[in-house]
């Protein structure tokens, strides 16, 4: 975890250098990165813990991870359309999906491992 922080902070400080805006860093996925409510306490996710890292006017951190998603839920449900609508030139996109894309007894979420490897590959495109 500490290498991922280190990751996107020189990566983000190396960027951000070079705008006044701050760097955009965008995460997607599930439950085990998604922000929680207060009455969910203890329980958070680690995307919801990242922006404390950084200084929001040099690194502002957009966390669209949601509860229960997939790879396949969160293009059908339009949430990477609604993300790459706002992507521009020097942003960061941080995937992170899994557990979900595994449950075949639930068609909206469910992605074969054929099906993830293509949105993957759209996600990286």
């Amino acid at each position: 975890m500490r290498l991922f922080f280190a990751a996107v902070f020189f990566a983000a400080m190396a960027t951000g250098s070079l705008a006044q805006q701050p760097v955009m860093v965008y995460l997607a996925g599930d439950s085990t990165c998604a922000n929680k409510t207060a009455d969910k306490r203890p329980e958070t996710g680690w995307g919801e813990m990242l922006q404390q890292y950084f200084d929001p006017a040099k690194v502002k951190i957009v966390n669209e991870a949601q509860n229960g998603r997939s790879t396949k839920s969160f293009i059908d449900e339009g949430r990477w359309q609604s993300l790459v609508n706002r992507l521009q030139k020097g942003d960061w996109f941080f995937v992170e999906f899994g557990h979900n894309d595994e449950k075949k007894d639930k068609l909206a979420v469910y992605a074969s491992p054929e099906d993830s490897k293509s949105i993957l590959g759209k996600f990286i495109r």
